[in-house]
Parts: C-alpha cells; structure tokens; sequence
C-alpha cells in the first residue's frame, strides 16, 4: 500500500486500476488484510468503485447461501450477485457424518461420491477440508479407483479451482475443527492487527470460498453432536438448504416449537403490513403474531419488555414498547442515551414512550 501511494504521490498524473476482492480475503497471514480493499478511501484516497456481481460459474442457490452468509459481516461490501444459470431449489445439502460409527465420516464422503456418479458420470469431484489429515484420511478411505478424478483441496488451495459438485467437511467443534477453536496466534496479531473485528471474520470467507467452488451442488458434511458454529447458523430460517439428516432435521424443527403451547408449531405467515408467525394451534394459543427476528428470521416471540428469539442458537433479543408494542430504537439527547418508541414518527398513531438507560 506504500508503494501505490508512492506513484500517487510521486508519478505524474497517475491512473490506477486496482482489483481486490474482499469476500475472498483469505490470506491475512502473509498480509493480505480486509481493510486493504473495504478501507481502500481511508489508506490511499478518493476513487470510483466498480462492483462485479455476474458470475458464470454457480446457480443462484450456491449466490444466496454463500452470500448472505459472507454478508453478516458489516466490514464486507454489500453485494447482490447475479447468477447466468438459475435453480429452483436449494443446491446446498447438510449432511451428518455418522457420528458413533467408525470411520463414520469417511462413509458418508464415499456414499455422496457414489450418489454424485450414478447421476453424472462425467462431473468432476471436489473433497475440501480445513485440514490436509482430512483429505488424507478420505482419499485414503476411497482407495485408488474410487479417488479416480476427485480433487482433494484445502480450503486455502481451493481459491481460483472449480469442480461440478463440492464436499465439504471437517464440520465440528474444537481446535481442529472448522471454525478453528484456536484463538489467533499472539504474533501474527501483533504483525499484523487488523481493522476487522468480526468473529471468525477469515474462517467465514474461507467457508464462502469453498462453497462457491461449485458449479452445479455443494455437499456439507458435519458433526451433529458437536455442531460447528457455520452449522448452527445456517440452520436458521434466512437459509435456504436441503437439510437430509434427522439430527439437524430436528434441531431445525425446534426452532419453530411454539413456547406457549404442547402441540403448536409457529409458521411464517405473510400479512398485508408485514410478515409474522402463527401458531398451528389456532387462536386459542396465547404467543398471538410472533415477530420474525431480524438476525435470523426465526420467529421472535414477545416477553413484557423484549421480544426474544426461538432459535436457541440465535437468542437475539429486542426491546419492545410497554405501551404500544412497537420496536423500541436506542437513542442519544444531551442528557445521554435512552430507548425510544418507533411509533414517535407515526402522525396519526404516534406513541412517546421513553424508557431511560441506568
């Protein structure tokens, strides 16, 4: 970055194009930071920004999952990727690797590879992994004839390849696993401190990576007894994945468990004004019209003060209006913060209700 401001500073008239793409940043140890690109105004000065959001390679399923995911994040740039081959339904599949079984895993990589060959003989294989002992391990598993033209990449390797269908795995928690349960390394953060301060900012665009390395479906194998952060995310309603494993089936059922009765199920109920859940049960059940979260899109059901999340690995929480049941927005006057009504700018149904902050 020296160097470019150098040539602004010392060349005459420079023009520059410079390209980087800040959902594939995925080399921070040898310096490659987020900031070098969303932060590209503050280190070097005014440009004009030019966003490439057409890909040729993957459907829309594989752009919606793999950018809404990336999107969480603030520090990325907002982008809407349009996709030149269109699916009608989720092309991500969740799958759980046989936790309790030996080599359990491995056997679910080599049923996938199975299913993937009776379907299109001539698609091209894609293993990727966190950790190179995986690859081994289930190219080991495979045998020689069954790795025939199967790529086993690292998730790091993986940047720049495709391949028709992708298997993704090493899904659970701890130091090994995926998110990495290591916290950073004291030297690289010292070397090289960043202003992006996301959790597991780089881990996530390494899951976007290996995600859109596909071009046609991407698998993903995970642990359903020690569930992988990514997982539990993606099990949330904003998601849309195939979900063909009993024990993620059934966490993901839970989310939609109505608290206030034995039988009900809330469902996604699309009003004139707005979107909200409903019990199954019918209107004898007290949860009334549950919120839809705005972290997760689970349904948000409402306490006296706040509005709390049903998806347990969510707990997102809002503060809600104890007059009139709005939203309540933090705010700040010359005396200091302070929880608003939204309904203050409502002409015709407007609500003051302030509530101090101690």
């Amino acid at each position: 970055m020296e160097f470019v401001n150098s040539i602004i500073e010392k060349g005459p008239d420079p023009s520059l194009t410079v390209v980087g793409d800040d959902w594939q940043s995925i080399y921070r140890f040898s310096g490659g930071k987020l900031e070098l690109t969303t932060r590209f105004n503050e280190l070097v000065g005014p440009h004009t920004l030019t966003m490439l959001q057409k890909t040729f390679r993957y459907n829309n399923s594989i752009a919606d999952t793999a950018g809404t995911f990336i999107m969480e994040n603030p520090e990325q740039y907002q982008k809407h990727i349009k996709t030149h081959d269109m699916a009608h339904e989720s092309q991500v599949y969740l799958l759980d690797d046989k936790t309790g079984e030996e080599n359990g895993l491995y056997s679910r990589v080599a049923e996938v590879v199975s299913k993937i060959r009776a379907n299109d003989r001539e698609g091209s294989i894609a293993i990727i992994a966190r950790y190179n002992y995986l690859l081994k391990d289930s190219c080991d598993f495979l045998g020689k004839e069954k790795s025939k033209n199967i790529n086993f990449w690292s998730f790091h390797k993986s940047k720049g390849l495709e391949a028709d269908y992708c298997i993704l795995i090493g899904f659970f928690q701890g130091k090994s696993g995926f998110p990495n349960g290591n916290r950073e390394d004291a030297i690289p953060e010292a070397l090289l401190p960043t202003l992006d301060s996301f959790p597991h900012s780089e881990e996530r665009r390494l899951l976007y990576v290996g995600i859109t390395r596909c071009k046609k479906k991407s698998y993903i194998i995970a642990s359903p007894t020690a569930p992988s952060e990514f997982v539990l995310e993606l099990l949330a309603p904003k998601y849309d994945i195939n979900i063909f494993s009993k024990s993620f089936q059934e966490r993901h059922r839970k989310i939609f468990k109505c608290p206030n009765c034995v039988n009900g199920y809330l469902r996604l109920i699309k009003g004139q004004y707005g979107s909200f859940y409903g019990c199954s049960s019918g209107k004898g059940c007290t949860v009334g019209k549950a919120r839809v979260c705005t972290k997760c899109e689970a349904p948000s059901v409402d306490g006296e003060h706040e509005s709390l999340c049903n998806n347990r690995d969510c707990s997102n929480s809002m503060k809600i209006c104890n007059k009139c049941g709005r939203p309540m927005r933090m705010r700040e006057s010359k005396f200091g913060k302070f929880w608003g009504c939204s309904g203050y700018g409502i002409p015709d149904d407007q609500c003051k209700n302030t509530i101090k902050i101690l």
